[in-house]
């Protein structure tokens, strides 16, 4: 099976389910490729939140859903990537050592790594589930409670570490797809940290997929 499944086979191998956590977008078939964006707890306000819960909520009304929730979308990252206040636990380079090594140990075994970006207050990752891996839920909750846990250690500290909901999105095809990996490496410099997605030490990407 190709590594990015045309939407007209999935209509016709698996049933797609659409539906919502805590108001952000998440689209979980049972294989194919996937874009998900998990943050820190208290990594944005509270009332920021709620202001786009509350315009997700609006925009399904509209017609052209996918086009809002990419507008969404943009507007969460946005937010992240200029959120002076809250939490930045993963500029600890031993904490963000511990999260590139978490994304890598399941490569291989539950999805194929495609990319990544580890941002101080946020983590960007697209794989591709392997047959017979277990579902995105399941290998996201391995990923937050081991990282959570050791990290909460180095930090010397208790209580919630990830946010639970995160931003999942199917990659519906190699342009998007690759489309989507720039996105992703070039996170960094779009937020002004490197001028080359090469020299942040905290982004990978296996070209060999796109």
């Amino acid at each position: 099976m190709p590594l990015v499944t045309q939407v007209s086979n999935l209509r016709n191998n698996m049933e797609q389910k659409l539906f919502h956590r805590r108001n952000l977008p998440h689209l979980h078939p049972s294989e194919g490729t996937f874009f998900i964006t998990f943050r820190l707890a208290g990594s944005l306000p509270a009332e920021i939140i709620a202001r786009l819960r509350n315009e997700v909520e609006e925009q399904e009304k509209e017609k052209t859903k996918i086009k809002n929730k990419k507008g969404f979308f943009v507007q969460y990252d946005a937010l992240l990537d200029n959120a002076k206040n809250g939490v930045h636990h993963l500029s600890n380079p031993e904490i963000a050592s511990l999260c590139k090594n978490q994304l890598h140990y399941y490569d291989g075994k539950d999805y194929d790594l495609i990319a990544y970006s580890i941002m101080s207050n946020h983590i960007h990752v697209i794989f591709s589930l392997r047959e017979s891996s277990r579902s995105i839920s399941q290998i996201m909750q391995s990923i937050k409670r081991y990282t959570a846990r050791e990290s909460n250690k180095i930090l010397n500290r208790e209580g919630k570490f990830w946010q639970d909901e995160s931003f999942d999105r199917f990659v519906r095809d190699e342009a998007e797809l690759r489309k989507i990996a720039d996105y992703v490496i070039n996170n960094p410099v779009k937020a002004g940290l490197v001028l080359n997605w090469e020299e942040w030490k905290w982004t990978y990407c296996n070209f060999n997929y796109l």
